[in-house]
C-alpha cells in the first residue's frame, strides 16, 4: 500500500460564505436554517482543511474524533486484510459525509484515504452528535442518509455475491456517475474519472487483469471509454444493459438525497 506525506491546511473564509456553500452543496444541510447551521459549526469547532492525494483521513483502529464532509475531491473507505488485500467499501465525493455512521464508535473500523486532493470540513464528532440531538431537522436528515447508505450497501452485497464481473463493473461505474451528477461535476457525457483499475478491482472483488479485459469490452460495445483520467459515456443504454439496470433505477440513484 502506497503511503503519502500527511498534511492539511486550514482554509480561512467568511462564516456567511461557509454556511451558504454548505446549504447549497451538502444534502445533509439542505434544509437547515442558516442561523442553526452557523451555530452547529461553532459548537463543533468546524474548520475547512485541504488534504493531499493519497493522504489518510483516518486509519483503522484510530480513535474517532471527527466527522468529515467532502466539498471537493474523492476519498475511499476500505478494509485491509492481514496479507495486504484491500476491499474498497465506498467512494465519496463532493457533498458526501464521511465517517458519519461510525462516529458513535470509539475507534475507526476502516481506513479512509484521499484518492485526489480533497477539500473537506472537519467537525468534532461528539459535539456533532450532541448538535444532532438538539436539531430535529438535522436528526431527520441524518436518519434518511443512514437508510440510503444501508440500501446502497445491500445492493453492493448482491453485486459481489451474485452478479457477473461485467454487471459488477457496469453498476459501479453507474453509481459513480450518479454521484458525480448529484455533485454537479459532470460535463455532458464526460466525467473526470480519477480511479485506477486497481480501485475498480478492489471495489468489485476482481483482479486488475479481469477489470482491464472488461473495460476493453465496454469500449468495443461503445458503452464507456476511459482515457487519461476521463470517462466518456458512449451509449448509456448499452451501459445500463450491461449492468442489468433500468433507466428509472439510474435516475433514482441520481436523486438519492434526504428530502
Amino acid at each position: 500500500m502506497e503511503k503519502s506525506t500527511a498534511w492539511d491546511r486550514t482554509i480561512r473564509v467568511s462564516r456567511a460564505a461557509e454556511v451558504q456553500e454548505l446549504v447549497a452543496h451538502v444534502p445533509l444541510f439542505g434544509s437547515i436554517r442558516p442561523e442553526s447551521l452557523e451555530r452547529i459549526l461553532e459548537q463543533t469547532n468546524a474548520r475547512l482543511v485541504e488534504d493531499a492525494s493519497r493522504q489518510f483521513i483516518s486509519r483503522q483502529g484510530q480513535e474517532v474524533t471527527d466527522v468529515s464532509i467532502i466539498m471537493e475531491g474523492w476519498v475511499m473507505r476500505y478494509d485491509l486484510l492481514a496479507d495486504g488485500r484491500r476491499q474498497i467499501l465506498e467512494f465519496d465525493t463532493s457533498g458526501d459525509t464521511v465517517v458519519l455512521f461510525g462516529s458513535s464508535a470509539t475507534h475507526h473500523q476502516y481506513f479512509v484515504q484521499a484518492i485526489t486532493p480533497v477539500r473537506r470540513w472537519m467537525l468534532d464528532a461528539k459535539s456533532f452528535a450532541a448538535a444532532a440531538r438538539k436539531e430535529p431537522e438535522l436528526h431527520r436528515r441524518l436518519t434518511l442518509l443512514a437508510f440510503a447508505a444501508l440500501s446502497e450497501r445491500e445492493d453492493v452485497v448482491t453485486d459481489l455475491g451474485r452478479r457477473s464481473a461485467t454487471e459488477r463493473i457496469a453498476r459501479l461505474i453507474l453509481r459513480l456517475l450518479a454521484r458525480m451528477d448529484r455533485a454537479g461535476s459532470s460535463k455532458g457525457h464526460r466525467y473526470d474519472f480519477p480511479f485506477k483499475q486497481s480501485h475498480i478491482a478492489d471495489a468489485t472483488g476482481l483482479t486488475a487483469v479481469h477489470v482491464n479485459r472488461t473495460l476493453m469490452s465496454f469500449r468495443k460495445s461503445n458503452a464507456v471509454h476511459i482515457d487519461n483520467g476521463v470517462l466518456t459515456v458512449g451509449d448509456i443504454n448499452v451501459l445500463l444493459l450491461l449492468a442489468e439496470m433500468t433507466m428509472a433505477e439510474f435516475r433514482a440513484l441520481k436523486r438519492k438525497s434526504p428530502a
